[in-house]
């Protein structure tokens, strides 16, 4: 709320006192995407004032909503201006807003008490960086083999490489339960996933010199991939330590097992996106985009609904607490 008050304020500030000192830097659109950003700031700010439920309370809708508003301008400023000086933000911003925001979520309603944000906060950045690196140096020379033992193998090797920093984790021990496993899963492949957003989407506008086919990238990878990564390494972790959390050994034939599911997910999904990215796309027809978006499913289905098996197992087994409700609620004097 504070800071959508304040983008307002300094957007009011902005368009009255600029013509004061003199500055001759507004055009037509410039105002248009000032008056946007007040206008759209002041709006979220009336909804919010009068939706005062329990979801607008929760960090992860608080960081959906102002992100979505700071993405969606940063990019109509690029749009408008075609100064390419706003396209890191506009990378950053769009590609972060879904991955960000899932992690928040999960962060609240998954973790135990142990779990801290700087933990999390070091998969998303530190476990997402090393698994991107790693999949560059170990995938280098495969990136144009679309075969389809060729798309298995970039499968097993970014999945294996987003496991890295989940791993260090898991040999420490220090986060022994399963919900623990599942929360460092999904933020070190979100933090991967983010990395890999903005290269595709960057090819996309170095290639097309389009902003709003960067942006159809950025929506179609945001949100089907962001959520495919999550998913596949979240429910690998998840059967990792749940393994040794009630066998104390470190890997068994269900760790495999659902390590080579997703792979074999992975490898499926790499299959359709290479025909949904073979025929560019301003030559698709919007039948055709809908036809692919929806092969995607059935892998999407399975994945998921594997995943939140595991989150509620999870949430039953080593008794969490739903944590969006705020810990420092009073005592109860009886």
């Amino acid at each position: 709320m504070q800071i959508l008050v304040s983008i307002s304020v300094l957007a009011a500030i902005t368009i009255v006192s600029a013509p004061l000192f003199g500055f001759d830097i507004f055009t037509q659109k410039s105002l248009q995407i000032l008056f946007s950003v007040l206008l759209l700031s002041v709006g979220i700010i009336v909804a919010i004032r009068f939706m005062k439920t329990r979801l607008f309370s929760q960090l992860w809708m608080n960081i959906f909503i102002v992100g979505i508003v700071l993405a969606a301008l940063t990019i109509e400023v690029l749009r408008e201006t075609g100064n390419i000086y706003y396209l890191p933000a506009a990378l950053v911003l769009s590609a972060g807003l879904v991955p960000v925001t899932a992690v928040a979520y999960l962060y609240q309603h998954a973790r135990t008490i142990n779990m801290s944000i700087g933990v999390v906060v070091s998969c998303l950045v530190i476990g997402g960086t090393l698994g991107y690196i790693a999949a560059g140096f170990i995938g280098a020379g495969t990136e144009n083999n679309w075969s389809v033992p060729g798309l298995f193998g970039t499968a097993f090797l970014e999945e294996s490489a987003k496991l890295i920093f989940p791993v260090v984790l898991f040999i420490m021990w220090k986060y022994r339960h399963e919900g623990d496993g599942l929360l460092i899963g999904v933020a070190s492949s979100l933090g991967f996933s983010v990395l890999e957003n903005m290269g595709y989407a960057l090819y996309t506008f170095i290639t097309s010199e389009s902003v709003e086919l960067m942006q159809v990238t950025l929506l179609y990878r945001g949100i089907l991939s962001s959520a495919a990564h999550a998913v596949w390494t979240g429910l690998v972790c998840a059967v990792l330590w749940r393994h040794r959390e009630r066998t104390g050994r470190l890997i068994g034939a269900s760790t495999i097992g659902a390590f080579l599911l997703v792979v074999v997910l992975h490898a499926h999904w790499n299959i359709i996106a290479f025909d949904f990215v073979s025929t560019p796309f301003r030559e698709q027809t919007p039948l055709q985009v809908a036809i692919s978006a929806v092969e995607f499913l059935p892998i999407a289905a399975t994945g998921l609904g594997l995943f939140i098996w595991r989150y509620r197992q999870s949430r039953r087994t080593t008794g969490l607490a739903d944590l969006s409700i705020p810990a420092t609620q009073p005592a109860d004097s009886n």
